[in-house]
């Protein structure tokens, strides 16, 4: 018998777990995770592609509301 994998057991386990937090999360708390991936996700294209950065700036810089 071929032995099956948890994987996908523990990957749902960790989603459910995800969702449960970010519902119980105050809408200050979700700006802030939210704000915290962005700047991250900056920083992260800025190392890998240097040129990016200024493009990704502008079109920050340019956003209403």
């Amino acid at each position: 018998m071929a032995r099956k994998s948890m994987t996908p057991i523990v990957l749902a386990g960790l989603a459910a777990a995800a969702y449960y937090a970010y519902s119980k999360m105050s809408p200050e708390q979700k700006e802030q995770m939210f704000g915290t991936i962005k700047k991250t996700g900056k920083d992260l294209l800025g190392k890998l592609w240097p040129s990016s950065t200024e493009q990704v700036n502008k079109d920050t810089n340019s956003e209403v509301g």
